[in-house]
């Protein structure tokens, strides 16, 4: 039988005591996480969706895209999944959350009220001044009149309004910029010339102090319009409310998801 000496067996004894008492070793520069961004759009309009994305920091000075934790601070206004997709809810505003590598980076998000697209109603006339008989043949609070209306919504903020608005009954038409307010009202304003059939101007046609808002799917609201003919000069001015106002499209020119 073989026998083995303290004094040969001591070496092996040092070398595992040695292996244990080393302090642990810090993570690499590569994959010290020392900053993240958020990179998006800082406005969705109500019912779309877009895609968020989140860039980490490295120690060693490069950089990389990373699945974060993502949270959004206002859940009413607008929802976001573990993919970074952020759907916008109602008017208002969140703050959208990312956090990788024990750093964090937050971004305001505005989700305004979406008003692209084809709308079909009618309006009822409030008050009219007109030349005399004008008026009561209209008959003034007992009929109601077709209203088309068509709407383009963009901007860096979405806010920016181009409207077509039509008029069947009264034959006449405009198209109009807006702005849709902070608290998520449309603001219509704007004029358009009238012209015969030889291409000539004969009227002016001005919308104006037009304030509507979405409700229960649909729109509600008021503006004035006036109507000044040139030859013979005569001015007609009507303060209108929709009776009904309903989205028949939505717009192809709403932002898209990213």
């Amino acid at each position: 039988m073989r026998r083995f000496s303290l004094a040969s067996a001591l070496p092996l004894v040092i070398l595992v005591l040695g292996c244990g008492s080393h302090s642990p070793t810090a993570p690499p520069a590569s994959s010290t996480v020392t900053g993240v961004t958020i990179t998006g759009v800082d406005a969705i309009l109500t019912g779309l969706s877009t895609f968020y994305t989140v860039t980490a920091a490295l120690g060693d000075g490069t950089s990389r895209t990373v699945t974060p934790i993502w949270s959004s601070s206002n859940p009413d206004v607008a929802t976001v999944d573990i993919t970074g997709r952020l759907e916008g809810r109602t008017h208002g505003s969140t703050i959208l959350t990312a956090s990788s590598g024990g750093q964090a980076v937050s971004k305001t998000v505005r989700v305004i009220n979406n008003y692209g697209g084809t709308w079909e109603g009618r309006f009822v006339v409030k008050a009219c001044d007109a030349p005399p008989g004008w008026c009561a043949a209209m008959e003034v609070e007992y009929f109601s009149f077709p209203i088309h209306l068509e709407i383009t919504q963009t901007g860096s903020d979405q806010s920016d309004i181009t409207a077509r608005l039509i008029f069947t009954s009264f034959d006449r038409r405009a198209s109009v910029p807006g702005r849709v307010t902070p608290d998520g009202r449309l603001n219509l304003a704007g004029s358009s010339e009238v012209l015969d059939k030889a291409g000539r101007v004969w009227a002016n046609f001005r919308v104006t102090a037009w304030d509507t808002t979405l409700s229960d799917g649909g729109m509600t609201g008021r503006w004035q319009q006036r109507f000044s003919m040139l030859q013979p000069p005569s001015t007609e001015y009507m303060e209108n409310a929709l009776e009904t106002m309903t989205r028949r499209s939505n717009s192809a020119g709403a932002m898209p998801a990213r």
